[in-house]
């Protein structure tokens, strides 16, 4: 039972880190190649983030 547990809390560490990985990588991705032609960008995301 233990061996389970651990080897179930394991995989799904496993795949929570590359799921935030993942996803800071899009994160980082859209701000280099999809971004509109705005100069303040990463200020209207902060806002939006905090608004939110």
């Amino acid at each position: 039972m233990t061996a389970v547990a651990y080897f179930a809390a394991t995989f799904l560490g496993q795949q929570m880190k590359l799921r935030i990985l993942c996803e800071k990588l899009m994160i980082i991705s859209q701000r280099f190649f999809g971004i509109p032609p705005f100069r303040f960008y990463a200020l209207a995301d902060g806002i939006r983030r905090i608004l939110s």
